[in-house]
């Protein structure tokens, strides 16, 4: 396999404004929320998008390109033709549930520039999705374990609203235990919680089979803290949440202008977990 570095998304603009111009396409475009929907792609998928984008002109008699049509041409050639899965109204329910909870989460910690789309509409793919930014903040340990937080919010969501959990919870667990446990392994985080000693000694995670126990156990007590966490944030930010779940059942594709419109509280805009709380506070 071939693996490419991913495009900024200063060079995704610059491409795309290129591609805009070499085939002659007037356009009223938001490309810095444009480049952010596309997510990794490459510089042929952006050719592919303006060239999709321009047949849909020319077939509808549209002159100048807006973010509708291109996001529309962007979709069409992520995804290709995909028939829709049948799904019952408790399931769309469900589904609308938790995606309104990983982004009330996520607009809770970060404000509304946290998420690009949230997107209940069914297809081969999956039932739902939230798309987050890929500004957000990943290389410190706040920024972890507020990621494992969103994870959990359609969870906690679910569970708050139908009392149990979806079938697509376990997906959404399994990502954020498998973080941690790398996370904890990698870092040596054990010493903050108890001796100080590493109980890691290389970054590669050798230690004795007590060790990796221990990381496992702290990883548990992490998940459960974290829990903890998302809960509050919902219960203060549930105004919030009911309003996403309103608006996709209203409309099951939220994007840019949809999110920027929603009411944040800003109850738990301070609520970001300080570095190593929770790993220090049962000490």
């Amino acid at each position: 396999k071939i693996y490419f570095q991913p495009l900024s998304n200063e060079t995704k603009a610059k491409m795309l404004i290129k591609t805009l111009e070499k085939y002659q396409t007037p356009h009223n475009l938001d490309l810095e929320y444009l480049v952010e929907f596309m997510g990794d792609v490459n510089g042929s998928f952006i050719k592919t998008y303006v060239n999709e984008a321009k047949i849909k002109m020319e077939i509808n008699g549209i002159e100048e390109l807006q973010n509708d049509l291109l996001i529309q041409s962007i979709e069409f050639v992520n995804q290709g033709y995909s028939t829709p899965i049948k799904v019952s109204a408790e399931e769309l329910e469900q589904t609308i549930v938790h995606e309104a909870g990983h982004a009330a989460v996520a607009l809770a910690l970060y404000g509304h520039n946290a998420v690009v789309k949230i997107d209940v509409r069914n297809n081969n793919h999956s039932m739902g999705s939230v798309q987050l930014s890929s500004k957000l903040p990943k290389d410190n340990l706040t920024s972890i374990l507020n990621y494992v937080k969103i994870s959990l919010g359609g969870l906690i969501a679910q569970k708050m609203m139908h009392q149990e959990a979806g079938l697509g919870a376990s997906s959404d667990i399994r990502k954020a235990r498998s973080l941690l446990e790398a996370t904890v392994v990698k870092n040596g985080l054990l010493d903050l919680k108890h001796s100080g000693a590493m109980m890691f000694p290389s970054m590669a995670g050798s230690g004795t089979e007590k060790s990796k126990d221990a990381a496992i156990d702290l990883t548990n007590e992490i998940i459960e803290q974290c829990q903890e966490d998302v809960e509050t944030i919902l219960q203060n930010n549930l105004p919030l949440l009911n309003e996403i779940i309103e608006k996709l059942k209203e409309k099951p594709l939220l994007l840019k202008d949809d999110i920027v419109s929603l009411n944040l509280s800003t109850a738990l805009m301070e609520m970001k977990s300080e570095q190593y709380h929770i790993f220090l506070n049962k000490n």
